[in-house]
């Protein structure tokens, strides 16, 4: 196993800062309005330029991104699941885990809106008003 310290150090700050959780199905149709805690204040949607992917890594980034979209494409079936933070239910919600996949995912039913048939994707949904103060969070969003 290999210890991913990033996702692991925002996702316990994401849930030092929480009131409720909760483990969701996303319908496709949401996630072009998520963002992620790169801190470039993009939608999913906006991601689906790579222009818009940040530099620090960008090669590694779209290489992942593009495998996911591919697998997804080309899968029969594909199940995932994603961590997420927002304030309410008003409020956006920000990845904090599973970004390469969610942009992979959404590149693909851009192109490809049947997959929605053949993918379900979940999410590991902290919430709370505190979430604000989260840098990785208030700092990701518009």
């Amino acid at each position: 196993m290999n210890f991913d310290a990033n996702a692991t150090g925002l996702l316990g700050n994401a849930f030092s800062k929480h009131t409720t959780c909760g483990y969701y199905t996303v319908e496709l149709e949401l996630i072009k309005d998520m963002f992620v805690n790169w801190r470039n204040k993009k939608t999913l949607n906006e991601m689906l330029e790579d222009g818009n992917i940040p530099d620090h890594e960008k090669t590694e980034k779209l290489r992942k991104i593009n495998l996911v979209k591919k697998a997804v494409l080309e899968n029969i079936y594909t199940d995932t699941t994603i961590f997420g933070m927002r304030k309410d239910t008003n409020t956006p919600i920000v990845i904090i885990d599973g970004i390469h996949r969610a942009i992979g995912i959404q590149r693909a039913f851009a192109e490809d809106p049947t997959i929605r048939d053949k993918v379900t994707l979940r999410i590991l949904l902290v919430e709370g008003n505190n979430m604000t103060q989260l840098p990785d969070y208030s700092e990701s969003i518009l």
